[in-house]
């Protein structure tokens, strides 16, 4: 693994005992703002991801959220840094019940690797679908999501060759 991945594990490895080892004093400040942080994991075909993720509620309808993480993968098992950004906006249908929440959403995501030194592969999606999540304190949220990616490579091997 390179320093990179070192730092970024580190970083999450920190958010994640920052998360569990919360008292209920700072929790219910963090509650009380409408915003929730948590861990979550997302598994396709080929990718796992961890993630720290940050949700909010605005206007009591909208539930955004933002998250950062590392492909399980590529980071650890293939020894490159692969990082992954996803921004997402859903409206909650369920707005009368405090235990439950059923969101459809959009969600945009962009992740990056690098192949070799001079190789840099980005993907980046657009993805709709649903998160519906249930709980008092603790939460057990379930999302599905299918969308369409586009990837493109920016590479260093034609820079200063002539024409």
């Amino acid at each position: 693994m390179n320093k990179y991945s070192i730092c970024f594990s580190f970083l999450i490895l920190l958010m994640n005992s920052l998360l569990l080892s919360q008292t209920d004093s700072q929790s219910d400040s963090v509650e009380s703002k409408n915003i929730y942080l948590s861990m979550t994991f997302e598994g396709g075909k080929l990718d796992y991801f961890h993630n720290i993720q940050m949700n909010t509620k605005l206007f009591n309808m909208l539930q955004v959220e933002s998250a950062i993480g590392l492909n399980i993968t590529k980071t650890y098992f293939q020894s490159t840094f692969s990082p992954q950004l996803n921004l997402g906006i859903g409206y909650d249908l369920l707005q009368k019940h405090e235990n439950f929440m059923l969101a459809p959403s959009i969600k945009g995501r962009t992740t990056r690797y690098k192949l070799n030194e001079d190789v840099r592969i980005n993907y980046l999606e657009s993805l709709i679908g649903y998160s519906l999540l249930w709980g008092d304190q603790w939460f057990v949220v379930h999302g599905a999501y299918f969308g369409r990616g586009t990837e493109y490579i920016n590479s260093n091997y034609f820079i200063g060759l002539p024409l």
